[in-house]
């Protein structure tokens, strides 16, 4: 026993001291699967990778008892896969499969020893001509592949795993909860059994998130064939508006409503301006882009709004006790004035299409979300390109 303990702690004390031959081969493989896969941002999180710490190589040494297969410290390390392991991690489970797609598809030069390599990279070498995924002791499927780094110094081998989000997150807690838990845990045991229950959830939650971000994506797609104004607006608007406030505050406001309303009373603007809609449009077109790079707009500074130029209708009263007390009324006025001052110099329009559109209810309460809603919901603008 005395030269096990002896073989484990040399192989140990070897391990440590090729940190700097691990950390470049590290490196250089991560750098090579990042540029390889560079075109995959939607469904890439992030590759990183990470050095077996003397705790955890001792134990898998003594659990998969390599001390029996090797009698020097190399060659129980040459029996390691993961002494070094470097991880893709992307958003979905369905893209697991893609993405080791793409590598089979990038990596497909035969090396020798049932490793392929490309290119662009002819020092990194995958195995990827085992099936995948591969089936764990656990029954969970894993894609996993050896790998080399051959660099002219160094010949450092490591594993590569290509994880979502989700299964990333099961994979730390069943390391935690179970296999670094010393109380034996019969296999069908409650814990194991809520284990598995917890991973079925979350793969429901996986199912989710990707209909939820399908459904962005939708929702963001180019307006069409038919030019959809106040769609198209609200979507330059709220980036103008987005990136001022960053700018001037630090945050990233929600500024949805204020560019709907902003879009849809722009559209109102330019319908009483037919004659001249090509130039109109143009003019509006400019001012926004400029905006959106120079950040004029003096958001914070008292706006004067007299309610007597408005007949003093109730709404009128109830907008200029908002327009410097609701964050919301603010920002609109701020860049309505700044945008419309040719289509609607005095704001005579506004007031007449939030009268003839809102609800006695919506005048006298003047919330700026059910406000901007309805407005919206009633600029109809569709014109054909021409």
């Amino acid at each position: 026993m005395e030269q096990i303990f002896q073989l484990i702690e040399q192989t140990c004390f070897l391990h440590k001291s090729r940190k700097g031959e691990y950390d470049r081969a590290a490196s250089y493989a991560v750098k090579a699967l990042r540029k390889t896969l560079e075109g995959e941002r939607d469904r890439l999180s992030t590759v990183s990778f990470r050095i077996k710490t003397t705790e955890s190589l001792k134990e898998k040494i003594i659990r998969r008892k390599y001390y029996r297969g090797a009698s020097t410290p190399q060659g129980v390390l040459s029996l390691l896969s993961d002494a070094l392991g470097v991880m893709i991690e992307c958003r979905f489970v369905s893209d697991e499969a893609y993405l080791f797609g793409r590598l089979k598809e990038s990596f497909s030069e035969e090396a020798g020893g049932g490793y392929f390599s490309c290119p662009a990279f002819p020092e990194l070498w995958l195995k990827l001509g085992e099936p995948q995924p591969q089936r764990q002791q656990n029954g969970m499927d894993i894609y996993r592949v050896d790998g080399r780094v051959r660099l002219p110094e160094l010949d450092v081998g490591f594993e590569l795993q290509i994880k979502s989000l989700v299964n990333r997150f099961w994979s730390d807690i069943e390391h935690s909860v179970v296999y670094k838990n010393n109380a034996l845990l019969p296999e069908r045991s409650f814990p194991v059994r809520m284990l598995n229950e917890v991973r079925g959830n979350l793969l429901g939650i996986d199912s989710m998130l990707q209909l939820i971000k399908e459904q962005i994506e939708r929702l963001s797609e180019p307006v069409g064939e038919r030019l959809d104004m106040k769609e198209l607006l609200s979507r330059l608007l709220n980036e103008m508006i987005n990136r001022r406030m960053t700018d001037l505050m630090g945050v990233f406001p929600r500024s949805h409503d204020v560019s709907r309303l902003l879009a849809a009373m722009l559209v109102y603007g330019i319908m009483e301006r037919k004659d001249s809609f090509q130039q109109i449009l143009a003019l509006l077109s400019m001012r926004i882009e400029k905006e959106t790079e120079n950040g004029s707009a003096e958001v914070g500074s008292e706006i004067r709004l007299d309610p007597a130029e408005y007949g003093n209708s109730e709404l009128a009263v109830r907008v200029s006790g908002l327009i410097n007390a609701d964050f919301d009324w603010h920002l609109f006025f701020v860049y309505y004035r700044l945008l419309a001052a040719e289509l609607d110099p005095h704001q005579d329009l506004l007031f007449h299409v939030l009268e003839d559109n809102l609800t006695r209810e919506q005048k006298r309460s003047a919330e700026f979300s059910e406000v901007a809603e309805t407005i919206f919901a009633g600029a109809d603008f569709e014109r054909e390109e021409d």
